[in-house]
């Protein structure tokens, strides 16, 4: 209000006060306004839900506003509302508030989505049952929360789900809410769900994409066992059928998205059938193109799969010998960068794989460039991890002197002659 030329700014309780004098209903929120993804959310509403407290009625329409700090204030006035209005007042704010909640979930500033799940607590103990025909609609908004990058959104949806939801409770709640969040985190993943496109400014769509992203892979990661349901585990074995999954895995995405992606990808192979639904996908290939990652977190989630493909002998199953195995770790090995001590456990490894596929002739020239990429670059940069490469070095001697006693033993004078005539030059 303006009085003698000087601005004064009304509190929100004088502004309800005054808002409720003159007789005036404050319609902040209504079914009608509220968001496409959630305008049909809520069933048999009644037109005096939108009549409630007038200072619940401002809070809810600062929770809505372009600037973060505004949202912010909102909430808290909310929280402390709760506690101090009818039980009337609390009910019917509650369904525009399960309306807005999704939306406050993704926000870009962390502390909004943390106090958002604070009100929903006090929401979820004030109402208590009269609470259970809305949860489907933001429970599994939580739980993805679960998953957030900041430690105070984690606690906070940890904290608030094990207050309201006690004992065997909690167990049940993260059951059967497991095929909604999977739905939401799949949609998320794939760019397809409409909170993707609902940002506020603080960031673009592709840093909303890549957090989001993230949570939901770390997710599907923590619900991939063998008890999970035969439709869960379909569902998420046709993500990696489709091109969606291309993105997350290519160099130009965040190395935290990559990494969380090539170990959702271990995880899946662990799974009944997880090894043909992942043979099919872009990932074996991006393993090998992401060895030599600079980022130590993707390195060695690479490595990880790359090992694991060793092992249950599918490495050439859809990758091609030369062209993308034996000519990458030759390549890998030629580069003497950090990554080494995330990857040097897999390089003979494969290097054997390879062996087992290949003529005597064949293994032999293979051999001779493993060796050459050794030495390659010498000396190294004082940071290099020599221990890495000493291990590793040792090994693949190990490897080559066995193969040539069992393969060709007639040649073993003449292969030791020339490996430590190279060993030698190197190291003097």
């Amino acid at each position: 209000m303006q009085r003698r030329g000087k601005i004064f700014t009304a509190s929100s309780a004088h502004a309800a006060e005054l808002l409720a004098n003159s007789g005036h209903t404050v319609q902040i929120v209504t079914f009608g306004d509220c968001e496409p993804f959630a305008a049909t959310s809520l069933e048999n509403h009644d037109p005096d839900d939108d009549l409630f407290d007038a200072e619940i009625q401002i809070a809810l329409k600062k929770i809505i506003k372009k600037d973060s700090q505004t949202r912010e204030k909102g909430l808290k006035e909310l929280r402390q509302l709760i506690d101090k209005v009818s039980i009337d007042d609390v009910r019917k704010s509650f369904k525009h508030f399960v309306i807005l909640f999704p939306k406050l979930s993704v926000d870009a500033t962390a502390t909004i989505r943390s106090n958002a799940v604070r009100v929903l607590g006090g929401y979820i103990k004030k109402l208590q049952k009269n609470s259970e025909p809305y949860l489907k609609k933001i429970l599994p908004y939580v739980i993805l929360l679960m998953q957030d990058s900041y430690s105070q959104v984690v606690n906070e949806s940890k904290s608030m789900l094990a207050d309201c939801f006690p004992n065997e409770k909690y167990d049940t709640v993260m059951e059967i809410f497991k095929e909604p969040v999977c739905e939401i985190a799949l949609k998320f993943m794939s760019d397809k769900h409409q909170l993707l496109r609902k940002g506020e400014g603080e960031e673009t769509e592709e840093q909303r994409f890549m957090r989001l992203a993230l949570q939901s892979i770390q997710y599907l990661h923590s619900i991939c066992t063998e008890s999970m349901s035969d439709e869960l585990r379909k569902q998420i074995f046709q993500f990696f059928s489709g091109p969606y999954h291309r993105r997350l895995i290519s160099p130009s995405s965040q190395m935290p998205v990559v990494s969380s992606m090539l170990n959702l990808a271990s995880r899946i192979t662990t799974l009944t059938d997880g090894w043909e639904a992942i043979l099919k996908s872009y990932v074996p290939t991006a393993s090998f193109t992401h060895l030599d990652n600079a980022d130590r977190s993707v390195s060695r989630a690479a490595a990880l799969f790359v090992h694991q493909m060793v092992k249950a002998k599918v490495l050439f199953n859809v990758l091609d010998i030369d062209e993308t195995v034996a000519r990458r770790m030759v390549a890998v090995i030629n580069r003497k960068k950090n990554f080494w001590s995330n990857v040097s456990n897999v390089m003979v490894p494969v290097i054997k794989a390879v062996l087992e596929e290949k003529t005597i002739a064949e293994s032999q020239l293979f051999l001779e460039k493993i060796l050459d990429a050794f030495f390659e670059g010498m000396p190294w940069n004082i940071s290099f991890p020599n221990v890495a490469w000493v291990n590793t070095f040792i090994e693949f001697t190990e490897l080559r002197i066995c193969w040539t006693m069992n393969q060709c033993a007639n040649d073993l004078d003449s292969i030791v002659d020339k490996f430590f005539t190279k060993v030698f030059f190197h190291c003097i």
